[in-house]
């Protein structure tokens, strides 16, 4: 399904898909087609069920830079060269810094000038008024993971949004046992940088970080699939 949180009209949308065989051909077959990165890497996992004041929504340990290694190394054996950028942007603090995410991602694409697709590794929060919370799941043969949430970021500086939403949804149709949603955010979310950026949020705080790192594979096999 499609969330649109913006003033925009979401008219016909063509998936424009570079595949990574057409990068190989035009820079060579060591050439990276991928960048996982964080905008805020040390967010984490609870496996509980409800929140209270004294959780830790961040974390060194079992956090999406490692959800990040585990897409980046299955994208690597199904043949989609990637690269991971681990690093926490927040100058000392637990908070992401914009400005240094946005460095490093411009670094990237400098570096590498045939990074075609650029994934912000993230994950959801929900809470509701009686402090429970909604564990996301799903059941993909017999096993029970996290679902995905897809954000693209748009606005009048972002003239790759319509890209990054077509090809974010033409991925949601091909999986729904996995993507729950595509939300259509009305920030930039940085994704202004690259013609196909998404924001892919693996679970909820309330997953467990294995139902978590179960459905990043996942994800990784089907997206290989896709732009192999």
């Amino acid at each position: 399904s499609l969330t649109n949180d913006t003033s925009f009209e979401i008219g016909s949308l063509e998936c424009n898909i570079v595949s990574a065989s057409e990068i190989y051909k035009k820079y060579g077959n060591d050439a990276p087609v991928a960048l996982i990165i964080h905008s805020s890497a040390l967010e984490c996992y609870s496996n509980g069920k409800y929140y209270s004041q004294n959780d830790e929504f961040y974390s060194r340990d079992k956090n999406v830079a490692q959800i990040g290694d585990l897409i980046c190394n299955e994208l690597n054996s199904c043949g989609i060269n990637s690269i991971h950028i681990s690093n926490i942007f927040s100058n000392g603090s637990i908070f992401s810094s914009t400005k240094e995410y946005e460095k490093a991602i411009i670094n990237a694409l400098k570096k590498y000038p045939s990074i075609q697709y650029v994934l912000d590794i993230s994950r959801e929060v929900q809470i509701n008024d009686d402090l429970t919370m909604n564990k996301p799941t799903t059941i993909v043969n017999s096993t029970q993971m996290a679902q995905i949430k897809i954000v693209i970021g748009s606005d009048e500086a972002n003239r790759f949004w319509e890209n990054n939403l077509s090809l974010a949804l033409k991925l949601a149709t091909d999986n729904k046992d996995i993507i729950s949603d595509v939300a259509l955010s009305p920030f930039s979310l940085s994704q202004e940088l690259s013609p196909a950026c998404m924001q892919i949020d693996v679970g909820d705080y309330s997953n467990t970080f294995e139902e978590a790192s179960l459905v990043a594979i996942e994800l990784a096999r089907r997206l290989s699939s896709l732009i192999c």
